[in-house]
């Protein structure tokens, strides 16, 4: 668990730091890169798919994409 937290925090940090941010952005108008550009900079995505691979656990990357999701519904309404 404590692996899938430390992933969770690396995937908030890529997709909220903005030089990062705007660098994946920038990869977006090459056309095969699309897909991935989308996983990446989606906070719920990411948060799902780097817990599971790393952790090949399905309930992690689920909690993990359930707690980016609130998160995101939190800061929306403020």
């Amino acid at each position: 668990m404590i692996t899938a937290l430390k992933v969770f925090l690396i995937a908030w940090f890529i997709t909220h730091f903005e030089a990062i941010r705007d660098r994946l952005e920038r990869l977006y108008s090459i056309k095969r890169l699309e897909m991935l550009v989308d996983i990446v900079t989606c906070f719920k995505c990411l948060s799902f798919w780097s817990v599971l691979i790393i952790t090949w656990n399905v309930y992690y990357a689920i909690f993990a994409s359930l707690i980016a999701y609130l998160y995101d519904s939190i800061t929306e309404r403020n």
